[in-house]
C-alpha cells in the first residue's frame, strides 16, 4: 500500500527519527533491533527526498532574499582591511519578497511525495521509549507512521482493566 507524505510531514518525522537514532546509541538503550533497522531505513529513504526539498528551498531563498555579510575578524586583504564574510543569514529586501517567499515555501511544504512502501511503527515499540525521554513532541512527529495508535491496548488500561 502506498503512503503519501508532504514535505512538512517529512521535516517533522525527521525530528522523531533523529531522537530514536540518538537513543539507540546510548549504552543501555531501550531501542530494540527491529526499531533501529526501521529508523535507519526511513532516514536513508528520506535523505534524498529532503535533499531535493532543501535544493528547492535554497532556490526560493536566492530568489527572494540577499545574503547578510559582516566584516571578518580573522581574514584580511593584503592592505590589512578586513574581508567580508557571509553570515549565513538572509535579508528580505521588502515585504512583498517576504510574503512571496512564504507563499511559495508553504506551497513547497504542501507538496506530496508518494512512497510505494514505508515501515510503520508499532505503539509497543514506541511506548518502551517513554521512560527515556521520548515524549509528546517526538510521538507527534511520528504520527503519520504509527500504524496501531487507534487500536493499541495501553499497559495502564490492561492493569486497570478498562479505559483511562
Amino acid at each position: 500500500m502506498s503512503v503519501k507524505l508532504k514535505y512538512s510531514d517529512l521535516i517533522n518525522l525527521n525530528s522523531g527519527l533523529d531522537k530514536i537514532s540518538k537513543l539507540s546509541q546510548e549504552k543501555d538503550s531501550k531501542v530494540n533491533f527491529r526499531l533501529s533497522v526501521m529508523v535507519a531505513t526511513l532516514i536513508k529513504k528520506f535523505s534524498d527526498i529532503m535533499e531535493a526539498y532543501n535544493t528547492e528551498r535554497e532556490k526560493l531563498l536566492k530568489k527572494y532574499t540577499s545574503p547578510v555579510y559582516t566584516q571578518s575578524k580573522t581574514k584580511f586583504h593584503e592592505d590589512g582591511s578586513p574581508q567580508m564574510e557571509n553570515t549565513g543569514n538572509v535579508n528580505f529586501e521588502n515585504q512583498k519578497n517576504q510574503d512571496d517567499f512564504i507563499k511559495e515555501h508553504n506551497k513547497l511544504l504542501d507538496t506530496e511525495i508518494e512512497f510505494e512502501s514505508l515501515f510503520k511503527f508499532k505503539m509497543k515499540d514506541l511506548e518502551k521509549l517513554s521512560s527515556v525521554g521520548f515524549g509528546v513532541p517526538e510521538v507527534s512527529s511520528l504520527m503519520p507512521l504509527i500504524e496501531d495508535i487507534e487500536t493499541y491496548k495501553w499497559k495502564d488500561e490492561e492493569e486497570e482493566g478498562g479505559e483511562s
